[in-house]
């Protein structure tokens, strides 16, 4: 029923219907009914419940009986029908006799054509009444010239509104990103180094496969990742994060604005790590102190503590201060 080339505006369009369901202030029938029609389009429009037909009552009969045979288990047999000799009518069993009704059409005699054309004479053309009356249909068909045209403009004009519509939803739904299915590639990506430390198979990573997922701002999320294993990971992945992240920024893959931006989440919940881990600070700053060394990052992101850090009070403060002095900054 739909076609390849309308797909996007049926769905810009029934979109739109979904939205009109959700609104109280419609009323309630229109909004059952407009759902209706979405759930009949999700079954590629083939009704949920079977349209019943009206049955005569010899067919009803029939029914009953064919049930009552199932349930005994005895063969079904189909009704039996006899055509009279007129050929008109059906007897069955019971001794009903059904009539059906004569489709022939009696075809008009040549007489009638004549009297039917004689009884209404054409309309005369001539003279001022006629002129009138000629004037009156040449304006009568200028107006439904007129009103045709207007009509082909607004339809026009509503198809380019809804497939600037579509066009616009599709853009949106490319710019979106998600951030859950980006944050699980990193994961695995990062996972996959510490199995078989082949970094570039890190580097094929991101600069194959995040890329679909989202812009280079994003490459943030990738050394965040890592740093995760920092505080959460075993001690044997734990001192491997330093040189991976070292090398990736080696290979340009990671920019010191990634690394910086990176360091954000965990120094915001590093008072609460600390609980758990008391050796958090030393983890997390071990891993800075080499990035610095290697030139791949500076300290100078750390000289004001996060706002959502100050939030926290004075025991957060004081953990980040910590930090800073364990990274020498």
């Amino acid at each position: 029923m739909e076609k390849k080339e309308s797909a996007k505006l049926m769905k810009a369009y029934f979109k739109q219907l979904k939205k009109l369901e959700a609104l109280k202030t419609l009323d309630a029938r229109l909004r059952f009914a407009l759902k209706d029609l979405r759930e009949l389009r999700d079954t590629n429009w083939v009704p949920r419940r079977k349209v019943e037909e009206a049955k005569t009552i010899q067919e009803i009969h029939d029914d009953i009986q064919a049930e009552e045979d199932r349930k005994a288990g005895r063969k079904v047999s189909k009704p039996k029908r006899e055509k009279s000799a007129s050929n008109l009518a059906t007897v069955t069993d019971d001794g009903w006799e059904t009539v059906p009704t004569s489709g022939v059409v009696r075809k008009p005699a040549a007489s009638d054509k004549r009297e039917k054309k004689a009884a209404s004479p054409p309309p005369q053309a001539g003279g001022a009444f006629g002129a009138f009356a000629l004037m009156n249909e040449k304006k009568k068909k200028k107006k439904d010239k007129d009103g045709d045209e207007k009509k082909k403009k607004k339809k026009k004009s509503s198809k380019e509104s809804l497939t600037e519509f579509a066009a616009e939803e599709a853009a949106a739904e490319a710019d979106a990103f998600d951030e859950a299915a980006y944050k699980a590639t990193c994961r695995a990506c990062i996972n996959e180094y510490m199995s078989i430390e082949q970094v570039d198979e890190v580097v094929a990573c991101a600069r194959d496969e995040l890329p679909k997922k989202g812009g280079p701002d994003k490459l943030s999320l990738l050394a965040g990742a890592a740093l995760d294993l920092a505080l959460d990971g075993k001690e044997r992945d734990r001192v491997r994060v330093a040189p991976l992240l070292v090398e990736l920024a080696g290979k340009g893959v990671l920019a010191s604005s990634h690394l910086e931006e990176a360091f954000a989440a965990p120094l915001e919940f590093l008072a609460d790590v600390v609980i758990d881990a008391p050796k958090a600070v030393e983890w997390l700053g071990d891993v800075l102190k080499a990035l610095v060394a290697a030139d791949c990052c500076g300290v100078a992101f750390l000289a004001e503590p996060p706002a959502a850090v100050a939030e926290q009070g004075d025991e957060a403060l004081e953990v980040y201060g910590k930090f800073k002095a364990h990274v020498g900054a």
